[in-house]
């Protein structure tokens, strides 16, 4: 798994080394919520490959998670 991660970029989202962006006082609203977008399509697309390749019984128990918004998320991986 960590290596599919790894290959895809996503691997230091999973660590927290990568956190969620925020708005840098000198940047515009629109370069921050591009930023933000791409964060968003990272998690989602963590989230939607973890659902895809487990069993319907682990498939389910991915259903509650969105983003980042759990810091300890990464921790109980």
């Amino acid at each position: 798994m960590s290596a599919f991660l790894k290959g895809q970029q996503l691997w230091r989202i999973i660590t927290r080394e990568l956190t969620k962006p925020v708005q840098a006082a000198d940047e515009t609203k629109t370069k921050f919520l591009d930023r933000l977008d791409a964060w968003d399509g990272k998690n989602y697309r963590i989230i939607t490959w973890f659902r895809n390749t487990s069993t319907t019984s682990i498939h389910l128990q991915f259903g509650r998670f969105q983003t980042d918004t759990n810091p300890t998320l990464a921790k109980s991986i």
